[in-house]
């Protein structure tokens, strides 16, 4: 009987309710977060040294492995549970039948900059009260004062390895986790692709602790969302994750390790003119890339 059980094809999660399947996704996350933040300290320790987590390659594993524990292997672990096959609740094991959607994804990462400096700017003239805007402050600065370290490798390699741990991993993680695991749970339990994108982007901004960002992060969360959707592979919002961050990382290189900041360059003062073009064009050309896409989705579902 126990061997049966042991080896049974039958889903663990089959028949659960949804907030429990939920609490079991949430149970998985904690869990993976603690393991492999432990198993990260752990390896800094013996590769890189006691005392050398403040610099680029001891901040490069910790972040690395806390997108793997906390995100990746929750989200294949929860479609097993599901279907008993790790890749298969995501999507992922398919590309899109038109590959158009990938050119979409590469444009748009351009096209959106000027709108998320505007959403940046307009999240600013969101008033917070004194003590929940200290504490936001001090996560981002925080939050911050890591990329910092982490940018400071200005070298080519440092570049390199920048793109794996800040762009190729969180790319792939967090969008097996937030699209391809609690975008389509969501949809499974509220029987709506809109609600699904909306509540899933809104965790997704929140889980970053960084208020400033908060609106761009909600709408980029919803972009990915809908890109998935349209495309119905996993492996577009992540390509389209990658190039935005990715873009972020090239930046800060060529900015002799500096963060960039999208709304400090279209919000200086005397670039009213500048500014105004790039919101107007940004939203347009925006709009414009995500009609086709939408539409390239309609003709793939006639």
């Amino acid at each position: 009987m126990n061997n049966r059980l042991l080896f049974s094809k039958t889903p663990f999660l089959q028949d659960k309710k949804y907030f429990v399947q939920l609490l079991f996704l949430l149970f998985l996350v904690v869990a993976g977060m603690i393991v492999f933040s432990a198993f990260s300290v752990f390896l800094t320790h013996f590769f890189i040294g006691e005392g050398d987590f403040q610099t680029p390659h001891g901040l490069r594993l910790v972040q690395g492995l806390s997108a793997i524990g906390t995100f990746f292997i929750p989200a294949l672990l929860f479609s097993y549970c599901k279907q008993c096959q790790c890749f298969s609740y995501s999507l992922s094991g398919r590309l899109p039948q038109k590959k158009v959607f990938f050119v979409y994804a590469f444009i748009l990462c351009f096209t959106l900059i000027p709108c998320i400096a505007l959403l940046i700017k307009c999240n600013e003239l969101i008033p917070l009260p004194g003590n929940i805007a200290q504490m936001f402050a001090d996560m981002e600065e925080s939050s911050n004062r890591i990329l910092e370290i982490i940018f400071s490798d200005t070298t080519w390699h440092g570049l390199f390895l920048n793109l794996l741990v800040c762009a190729i991993f969180p790319a792939i993680c967090e969008e097996f986790f937030f699209r391809g695991t609690l975008q389509n749970f969501f949809r499974e339990w509220f029987k709506s692709e809109h609600i699904a994108i909306w509540v899933t982007a809104f965790i997704f901004s929140t889980i970053h602790f960084q208020f400033s960002g908060f609106l761009a992060r909600l709408v980029l969360g919803a972009y990915l969302g809908y890109l998935f959707v349209w495309s119905r592979s996993l492996w577009v919002p992540i390509v389209a994750h990658f190039f935005n961050n990715a873009l972020s990382a090239i930046a800060a290189f060529q900015n002799s390790g500096a963060l960039y900041d999208e709304s400090d360059f279209y919000f200086q003062e005397g670039n009213t003119a500048i500014t105004i073009i790039a919101m107007i064009s940004g939203v347009l050309l925006t709009a414009i890339f995500l009609f086709y896409a939408y539409k390239q989705r309609e003709v793939e579902a006639s």
